[in-house]
């Protein structure tokens, strides 16, 4: 939904400047006075400027987005200190959300069945540690 918004204030500012240069070309050929000239050349400036702070606020939550992911993804290195850490409710979060579909629990092991998409990508990992089996 955000990017259909930063291509549609893209494609407004884009139109904008359009309708800036073509108001300016009226006027270097004489073909509109100073006044109507000055009029739209103020409205579309402020609509631009406008245009351009709302593009601005979109890329600084996509900029804060990355960051936080960024400084968050470290946690996947740290997630058995995490768990260790958690209440029984938040353990049993972070294994829903690991996992995502049944698992077979085990005194010495946990077999999930599915492994989330987001981590398939580190299931290698995943097998090394004695306690999750993992068969993908």
């Amino acid at each position: 939904m955000e990017k259909d918004s930063k291509a549609k204030i893209e494609k407004e500012i884009h139109e904008l400047m359009s309708k800036v240069d073509s108001i300016e070309e009226k006027y270097i050929e004489n073909k509109i006075e100073e006044s109507t000239y000055r009029k739209w050349k103020n409205i579309y400036s402020r609509d631009l400027s406008g245009k351009k702070i709302e593009l601005e606020k979109i890329k600084d939550v996509d900029d804060k987005i990355a960051l936080s992911f960024i400084d968050n993804i470290k946690l996947i290195n740290e997630i058995d200190v995490i768990y260790d850490k958690s209440s029984p409710n938040l353990k049993q979060q972070l294994v829903n959300l690991l996992f995502s579909e049944n698992i077979i629990v085990t005194t010495t092991s946990i077999e999930p069945l599915f492994l989330h998409p987001k981590i398939q990508f580190n299931y290698l990992y995943f097998r090394e540690l004695d306690f999750i089996k993992i068969t993908i």
